[in-house]
């Protein structure tokens, strides 16, 4: 009795310590944008317990006396938003990457890049295809600003296939060379089941959380047409299996309808781009739930003014662009989970430009609501497909358990898009700071907080 009543007193005192120094942000009076729903939740209180979401509530909260309480009168919060389709350690156009970017460069750019996000109120990435391993653990150490990083690691082609970097003149990498893609670690060139185990498995290794497969041709690349069907179903499927064996899932880059089918039936969940698609592979896409990760600034007749493309893109870009009417009206027939995905590689200026772009782009086709649920709860739903390998929690949402991630917003974005960085103005748009972003959290920590 006397033991069991000494460990009881030493439970409490505990757990008294630890509420005792816990840090604490109250969000007082703000109209809360949850993420999910389009009605704002008006004169809420908000509280932050370290990284955590703990009270939201209509009624006054109690708080410690040493807490940060934040007046959010006649502002709206909302959770940080999240690109699922991004690509840190790609920091130049494709073309440049023979020779001109060292590893060490790359990552300082990658560095610099991954500042941009969280500037502009991403506070969560998932980076489709490149080396952003060691980008992430610096940022989850709180040594280099920042969003959470979700990383695919080196882009799975096989040869000839949208990840193949090579030059016409360079040899295979089976021969001992090493090209610009395998120098930058950013893709690797297989063939067959027993090569796609290797790097799925070295990929996982890494700390991918998710693993990204080439399985169509590519505008961005110059020597695999649009039109081709790129990795054996047996293939996918072994690369398919070998991520569940870790419990997470495979995405992949497709165009056509045939890829997207055969990737489909295959077992991916992630369809990234998707912009030829017909009926048949999205009556497929939402029977098997899976994600439709597109970029509607694709549709876009200024897509060709994309900074390094060569004339061989931009006749791809043209040709694709054909086979596209049918991707918005199949998404309003059919109601797919679309998240938000940019796609943008390059300097930070092309980043900030086409998330903004795309911010802008997907609020006029399809209202802001939209746009900013995809931002957030869908491409939150998304990333969580990485089951035990997710490094995070609850994302994407304000919900009493969910993570810290908040934006303070002045004003209504459900209204105005553009108080969150939307911008019609394409490669002429602003990279200038989101002045209507008062508050930036991350983790239940200030990046930002100009209250």
């Amino acid at each position: 009795m006397k033991n069991h009543l000494i460990k009881s007193l030493a439970i409490a005192a505990v757990a008294f310590t630890t509420n005792a120094f816990a840090s604490q942000v109250l969000f007082k009076n703000v109209n809360i944008f949850d993420g999910k729903n389009e009605q704002l939740k008006q004169n809420h209180h908000v509280l932050v317990v370290d990284n955590e979401i703990t009270k939201i509530s209509k009624d006054k909260i109690v708080v410690a006396q040493d807490a940060v309480i934040i007046d959010g009168s006649n502002k709206t919060l909302m959770p940080g938003m999240i690109d699922v389709h991004a690509h840190l350690a790609i920091t130049t156009a494709l073309s440049k990457i023979h020779g001109y970017v060292s590893p060490e460069e790359n990552a300082i750019r990658s560095t610099l890049t991954a500042k941009t996000f969280i500037d502009d109120g991403f506070t969560t990435v998932r980076d489709a295809g490149g080396h952003t391993f060691a980008l992430k653990r610096l940022i989850d150490q709180g040594l280099v600003p920042g969003p959470r990083i979700y990383p695919s690691g080196a882009f799975i082609s096989q040869t000839s296939g949208h990840g193949d970097f090579r030059t016409p003149a360079e040899p295979h990498a089976s021969t001992g060379h090493v090209d610009a893609g395998h120098r930058l670690k950013m893709g690797k060139v297989v063939d067959g089941k027993a090569e796609i185990y290797r790097a799925v498995r070295e990929n996982l290794r890494q700390g991918a959380t998710q693993i990204k497969i080439m399985a169509s041709g590519g505008a961005g690349s110059d020597f695999d047409p649009l039109d081709s069907l790129q990795f054996q179903p047996e293939e996918q499927l072994a690369a398919v299996n070998a991520a569940k064996d870790w419990g997470t899932y495979v995405t992949a880059h497709l165009l056509t309808d045939a890829a997207i089918s055969r990737a489909l039936d295959s077992g991916v969940m992630g369809v990234e781009h998707g912009l030829m698609i017909k009926e048949r592979g999205m009556k497929k896409l939402v029977e098997k739930g899976a994600f439709l990760a597109t970029q509607f600034n694709a549709t876009s007749p200024r897509l060709t003014e994309l900074p390094g493309l060569q004339q061989v893109n931009i006749d791809k870009i043209v040709n694709a662009q054909k086979d596209m009417a049918n991707l918005v009206p199949l998404i309003k027939k059919y109601q797919p989970k679309i998240p938000f995905a940019v796609d943008a590689f390059g300097p930070p200026s092309s980043h900030i430009k086409q998330r903004r772009y795309e911010l802008y782009w997907g609020a006029e086709l399809f209202g802001n609501f939209d746009t900013l649920k995809r931002a957030t709860s869908v491409s939150a739903e998304f990333v969580a497909l990485s089951g035990k390998r997710n490094p995070y929690g609850k994302l994407g949402v304000i919900e009493e358990g969910a993570l810290a991630d908040i934006l303070l917003i002045d004003g209504n974005p459900l209204e105005d898009i553009s108080l969150v960085g939307a911008d019609a103005g394409w490669w002429d748009a602003s990279t200038e700071d989101i002045k209507t972003i008062l508050v930036i959290m991350k983790d239940g920590k200030f990046h930002k907080n100009t209250l």
